[in-house]
């Protein structure tokens, strides 16, 4: 599957936005949901098991999850606990909701803290296809998030490794630890753990 990932990632590079057109988290973005879609799909064709989205905002991605979700006859499971903490309170949890109202029959939404014991056992008791790592943006709120996503046999996507410093080596260790592949490519802003 790596290289299947690393030829998706270079069909999205050229038209990707760049370093110096754009915040620097944001550089790298431009064609990310094409790319999650398509290696989450190529996850599904491969494994196993739901989809886990750990931080969801507003849902665009999650409405992405849902659609191959239907696709494949499985379930989209959201974490996110839109307390502020970050950019999610209770209007954008709102806004998450009109847009994945139509999606109820796949999509499981568990409004808490991923940073949690409850989360990890829950997340452990999944079997899953693909977990999207787009949580809380320290280096140990995210290596938790990829502590409980690990033992899965699927793919893992680390959102935002340009955004903090660290999260790259984070992404590196957790795979190498594990015996699993990544793949991070400086043009893009997530990694994947395969």
């Amino acid at each position: 599957m790596k290289n299947q990932i690393i030829e998706v990632i270079n069909n999205t590079i050229p038209s990707e936005s760049k370093k110096g057109e754009v915040k620097n988290h944001s550089y790298g973005s431009k064609n990310q949901r094409e790319r999650l879609k398509k290696i989450c799909e190529l996850s599904l064709e491969n494994t196993d098991g739901d989809i886990l989205e750990i931080g969801a905002h507003i849902g665009l991605t999650t409405q992405i999850f849902c659609e191959l979700a239907k696709k494949y006859n499985r379930k989209v499971i959201v974490v996110d606990p839109w307390n502020g903490q970050q950019e999610g309170n209770q209007m954008v949890y709102e806004q998450f909701k009109k847009n994945t109202e139509s999606y109820n029959d796949v999509l499981t939404v568990y409004r808490q803290s991923s940073l949690t014991n409850e989360s990890r056992e829950l997340i452990q008791s999944k079997t899953l296809s693909f977990c999207f790592v787009d949580g809380l943006h320290t280096v140990e709120a995210c290596g938790y998030d990829i502590q409980s996503c690990i033992s899965q046999k699927g793919i893992i996507a680390v959102d935002d490794l340009t955004w903090v410093g660290g999260l790259k080596e984070l992404v590196e260790n957790n795979a190498t630890s594990n015996q699993r592949e990544f793949v991070i490519d400086e043009n893009i802003r997530e990694g994947y753990i395969i």
